[in-house]
């Protein structure tokens, strides 16, 4: 066991004087003095402590050893806190250095990856459709449009408008006959007659922004040339049935979270507002 300090022994602080120890003795001696129930090794400590500190050489000698030790001590605490305090600095500017590089992205990034994803649904579309109305052609059998490509999904704020299915009709009809209105709280599936009437609804008040949140198909309506019609006629737009769907717009929407998830992520933005702000 190390030897306590012999200041600590009579309860002063390092380098006391000679009349703060005999003054210290006196009081820890009334304390632990056998006689009065005291505990004997711990006076017989305070005795060695006393002695020693009185003397004026061991006095000289311990002080100077303490002070050694007390500046060691200081020094390499400062050592501690100099190398910790650079190591801090090391890593705040690790950590600048990759936020700058990640925030050098160009934002257009984002944009890319939508048009990207667009480009392959038209495209798997586009060829799937393709190929059912060759195997639909060769066995003479017209094909027609399913429900899903004569539906759009209407949504709109209830701040600024609320609807039912008659608003609907009369805001939709223009565009061709409507088959079925499926309500919801702020949106709505709208399932017409024909493809061309869907199709052109969605184009003509998908950019309708002061009345609808969002006008989309459910399904995908494949143009093409009607051998009956005139190519300025709505009827040559005619409706592909495929046997599986290449992307529905829920599969979409999917994708196009998980991309903004992504880019939130690796430019260490907060939120999809953050990062489009």
């Amino acid at each position: 066991m190390a030897e306590r300090c012999k200041y600590e022994v009579l309860g002063l602080p390092p380098l006391a004087d000679e009349e703060a120890i005999k003054k210290a003795f006196r009081k820890m001696s009334l304390k632990h003095h056998p006689d009065k129930g005291g505990d004997p090794e711990k006076f017989h400590e305070l005795q060695l402590a006393s002695q020693f500190l009185l003397d004026p050489t061991n006095k000289r000698e311990y002080d100077k050893k303490l002070s050694n030790i007390s500046l060691a001590a200081k020094q390499q605490q400062k050592r501690k806190d100099d190398m910790s305090a650079a190591r801090k600095r090391d890593v705040d500017a690790l950590n600048r250095r990759e936020e700058d590089a990640l925030r050098k992205k160009p934002k257009h990034a984002m944009d890319e990856l939508r048009q990207q994803a667009r480009r392959h649904r038209d495209d798997m579309a586009a060829k799937r459709a393709q190929a059912q109305a060759d195997r639909a052609a060769a066995i003479g059998k017209p094909v027609l449009g399913d429900i899903k490509q004569r539906s759009i999904r209407v949504k709109w704020s209830n701040r600024q408008a609320s609807h039912s299915d008659q608003t609907l009709v009369n805001a939709f009809r223009a565009y061709g006959e409507i088959e079925a209105v499926k309500m919801k709280t702020n949106s709505a599936t709208l399932v017409f007659v024909s493809i061309a009437a869907a199709l052109a609804a969605a184009r003509a008040e998908g950019h309708n922004s002061a009345l609808w949140k969002e006008v989309t198909l459910i399904g995908h309506a494949i143009p093409g040339a009607s051998p009956s019609a005139s190519p300025e006629s709505a009827a040559t737009y005619v409706g592909v049935q495929v046997s599986m769907d290449p992307v529905s717009v829920e599969e979409y929407d999917q994708l196009e979270a998980s991309v903004m998830a992504y880019l939130v992520q690796l430019t260490g933005h907060r939120s999809v507002a953050d990062l489009l702000s």
